[in-house]
């Protein structure tokens, strides 16, 4: 009767099929019907579905037949034509609507009727209403909707719902050379050298990171990590460990699978798959750089000015200057060999990488368990809570505070014999 225009705007008709579907609970067929219907007249009259209560009795239907598709699929399209609505999307936030859909895509994650009108529905909420947005991050939704493009990859209404990651890992490196620079501006530094070699030091680091993090291709195959921990996380947490182990021990500044492992495990799971994969890449890095690093490689790393003034002052303290070695601002090749091809011992240089990983393992965990798929390229900026993102700039803004000191104790001069003396005292 509703298909009819006579009927279409009269509220009686609407009021009536609320109080059928409301009785007949438990009957399917009718509850289906009653879906085809709203989803009909919701496309026209969306206010008169609510004002005769419709939007209770279609929920209450999703929630009783999870299953069946035709009435999860009409179910979508009806709320989906609500949120249209003017404040409609304020309207269905105030329900379980956005949760219900959601669990009726994974569900029913192979019947695409029911994906395609779902993805429209929480497209729709999310471009109407900022507080539905983040609600989709806080829960499941983002996963739900990656879960969708994996299994739909060439439809096109699948892909609309993710915005792109351009704007924020724009705004995110933006914000971390400020604060590189802030940090450098702070430097209480004697001499020009000094300060020079400090910026170079900060601008090369920053730059070869940003430069390999944002490669196409190697972030396109740790988003495919990140997926299959996600599917196989016993068999993912064995090969983060595998891969995260060769990255560091190859010396690439690449974070993006230690990032991708921590957003997907949880801050705490994160904290020791990092720990353990950073100690045993260290321990493999001393081993390589004491029997199997060729001679011409070990005099280059040798000859860097900090590695240099290192070796002339780890007798003195060498857990000390050790740990302070691997928190400063290197490559990570040079901070991975540099060390061990210095005159310390197994137990004290893998005392200096413990104390160097009490620092920059739970940073990165953090980071990671709240940013990780922003680096990845899965989350838009306008979702993340300042305060979320200024704790994870935090450790690099802590380590800029403490580069004066390193660079001191590390990058000054020691022509002087009494400098080793006066350094320490410093």
């Amino acid at each position: 009767m509703l298909e009819d225009p006579l009927y279409a705007r009269e509220v009686v008709a609407y009021t009536n099929a609320v109080r059928a579907a409301a009785q007949f609970l438990a009957d399917e067929e009718v509850q289906y019907c009653f879906c085809f219907a709203m989803s009909f007249s919701a496309t026209r009259y969306p206010n008169i579905v609510l004002k005769a209560g419709g939007l209770k009795c279609i929920l209450d239907a999703m929630k009783k037949y999870p299953k069946n598709t035709r009435l999860q699929a009409e179910a979508c399209e009806a709320l989906r034509n609500i949120a249209e609505m003017p404040d409609g999307a304020d309207t269905l936030l105030s329900t379980t609507a956005l949760e219900d859909v959601l669990n009726s895509m994974k569900m029913n994650a192979q019947a695409e009727w029911v994906v395609q009108e779902g993805c429209g529905m929480v497209c729709r909420m999310i471009t109407e209403s900022d507080d539905a947005r983040d609600r989709l991050m806080k829960g499941e939704g983002l996963r739900v909707i990656m879960d969708c493009m994996e299994t739909f990859p060439r439809a096109s209404w699948v892909r609309a719902t993710l915005p792109a990651p351009a704007a924020i890992m724009k705004f995110l490196f933006q914000w971390l050379t400020y604060s590189l620079k802030a940090g450098e501006a702070q430097l209480a530094m004697g001499k020009f050298k000094d300060k020079l070699l400090a910026a170079a030091t900060f601008g090369g680091v920053a730059f070869v990171g940003m430069a390999i993090s944002s490669n196409p291709t190697l972030k396109a195959k740790a988003t495919e990590l990140t997926y299959f921990m996600r599917r196989s996380p016993l068999l993912g947490v064995v090969l983060h460990a595998v891969f995260s182990t060769a990255i560091t021990v190859s010396g690439i500044p690449f974070s993006l699978v230690d990032l991708g492992a921590a957003w997907v495990y949880g801050f705490q799971a994160a904290l020791g798959m990092l720990l353990f994969s950073k100690t045993l890449g260290s321990i493999l890095c001393f081993l390589v750089a004491r029997s199997i690093l060729p001679a011409s490689r070990k005099a280059s790393v040798l000859s860097h000015p900090t590695v240099a003034r290192v070796d002339r002052i780890l007798a003195s303290s060498p857990i000390y200057y050790g740990t302070l070695f691997r928190l400063a601002l290197l490559p990570a090749f040079v901070k991975n060999y540099g060390l061990a091809l210095l005159n310390i011992r197994f137990p004290h240089y893998l005392v200096c990488c413990l104390l160097g990983s009490c620092f920059g393992v739970p940073a990165q965990a953090y980071l990671g368990s709240q940013l990780g798929d922003i680096y990845l390229g899965l989350r838009d900026a306008e979702s993340v809570d300042p305060v979320v993102l200024l704790g994870g700039i935090a450790p690099v803004l802590f380590l800029v505070i403490l580069m004066p000191t390193m660079a001191k104790v590390l990058l000054g001069k020691d022509e002087d014999p009494n400098a080793t003396a006066d350094v320490k005292k410093t």
